[in-house]
């Protein structure tokens, strides 16, 4: 399906934006379906599904919403024999995963920026529309802070700290960028460090951009707080998980390197992300 090569070769959207497009793929995938029974309709939907969680693997959100809609098709459908219903479910089910995701992701986001006061020197890398989230709460609050963001370059020449400093730019944020090289020279200037992630383990290490490792071992370094906003979508219980790999381009930071995970509940520390991780079907 070409919404499933779209989202394999998406390198300019964040985890939580590729997870709700994969949904939509899910819905779009209802609407189009050309089966006559269940049967026939459960196992295509059932390889869509399994095809979209193994198309972005270290994509938490993605397999953890993915495996959820599986999860609860699978339930209806074994109580269901009526095509009609079953499909009008699929699709709605779907539809509710992505508003949750979104609600989610954007409570996250004010639980960061309520950490936010002005006067404020925060330092960022890569790209995560849930950090650009933060950053515009809190401006649009009226506190006064200072953003630096990382250039993170990556092999196919996109600068991902460039591109979260245009969208930043349109609330009339003005984000600082550091070239790549300049990171340490600028770390002690820093209050603190929040990244997004693309996932994170119940070991309590995320998963996140290049050069997110670099930046949490400076700020370790020089005693800056080093914080992970993240909704609880992205919590993955790896064990149970054997799909995951990590994709070229990003970092696991260890959990010993992270102050505090920012999620939509509230924050945590890393010992706690193990009792909520989510279990894929």
């Amino acid at each position: 399906m070409d919404g499933i090569a779209a989202i394999r070769s998406d390198t300019t959207h964040g985890a939580g934006a590729i997870s709700r497009k994969a949904l939509d793929v899910i819905g779009s995938a209802t609407r189009s379906s050309d089966a006559t029974d269940t049967a026939a309709f459960v196992a295509e939907m059932q390889a869509v599904g399994q095809e979209l969680m193994s198309a972005r693997p270290s994509m938490a959100p993605l397999v953890v919403l993915v495996s959820r809609w599986l999860r609860s098709f699978s339930d209806k459908a074994a109580r269901e024999s009526n095509l009609a219903s079953l499909k009008m479910f699929a699709y709605l089910y779907a539809q509710e995963l992505i508003s949750s995701a979104r609600h989610a992701s954007l409570m996250a986001a004010r639980n960061a920026a309520s950490m936010i006061v002005s006067g404020d020197n925060i330092m960022t890398c890569s790209y995560s529309s849930t950090i650009c989230h933060t950053f515009a709460i809190a401006k649009r609050a009226g506190t006064l802070f200072e953003v630096k963001a990382i250039e993170s370059l990556q092999d196919n020449a996109m600068a991902y700290g460039t591109m979260l400093a245009e969208e930043l730019d349109l609330e009339g944020l003005l984000v600082r960028i550091i070239p790549d090289g300049e990171a340490e020279s600028h770390i002690v200037e820093a209050k603190c460090v929040m990244i997004g992630a693309d996932a994170v383990m119940d070991n309590g290490s995320i998963v996140n951009g290049v050069p997110s490792l670099r930046l949490a071992v400076l700020a370790d370094r020089v005693s800056v707080p080093f914080y992970v906003v993240a909704e609880t979508t992205k919590f993955l219980c790896i064990e149970n998980y054997y799909g995951f790999q990590l994709e070229k381009g990003f970092d696991q930071i260890p959990a010993n390197l992270i102050s505090g995970i920012i999620c939509d509940t509230g924050i945590i520390n890393s010992r706690g992300v193990g009792s909520i991780a989510n279990y894929v079907f």
